[in-house]
């Protein structure tokens, strides 16, 4: 007799008991895009242009990544 399991942190459970994985491929792009591609946009729009501009460091991949994740706190609704 197999019993049903309760879901545990909304997962599924599949007929063997096992939770099913439900990362689709949308959200593994909408990942790369925002965490990977984002920080590398921003990070080479900024060396590009803000240095000759008002004569501002160059940043690396680690400080674009730290602006965009405090920008995106500052936007929290």
């Amino acid at each position: 007799m197999v019993t049903k399991k309760k879901p545990f942190y909304n997962l599924s459970y599949n007929q063997e008991g096992q939770p099913e994985t439900s990362v689709t491929p949308e959200q593994v792009g909408k990942f790369i895009g925002i965490y990977l591609m984002g920080p590398l946009l921003f990070m080479i729009c900024w060396n590009g242009v803000l240095p000759y501009l008002f004569a501002i460091k160059t940043i690396n991949y680690i400080h674009a990544f730290c602006i965009i994740t405090m920008i995106r706190f500052l936007k929290l609704k």
